[in-house]
């Protein structure tokens, strides 16, 4: 949920110094402004991907019902980070995902 937040970019971005009021107004900063707000989250999600990645690995090695429930649990676990990500990727650029 905090990925999906437009209001915790905006916050982030106080924090470093950009004045606004709303997330769009992004889209007139420098793009190195909006890169340093992402900065941090790339890290961030490289690690919870190979977490995840690992996770789903084990569960894959429980036997008979362990794939299929790896399987199910990957594709939802990615969608929905694959989503939040993107979000907040527009977001830190002042776009409305």
């Amino acid at each position: 949920m905090e990925l999906n937040d437009p209001k915790n970019v905006e916050d982030l971005a106080r924090k470093r110094g950009v004045d606004l009021d709303s997330f769009t107004e992004l889209r007139h900063q420098d793009l190195r402004a909006c890169d340093r707000l992402l900065s941090r989250n790339t890290l961030t999600w490289r690690t919870a991907g190979a977490f995840e990645g690992g996770a789903m690995g084990l569960l894959a090695m429980v036997p008979v019902a362990g794939i299929p429930v790896a399987m199910t649990a990957d594709i939802l676990v990615i969608q929905v980070l694959s989503a939040s990500i993107a979000a907040r990727i527009a977001y830190s650029y002042g776009y409305d995902a």
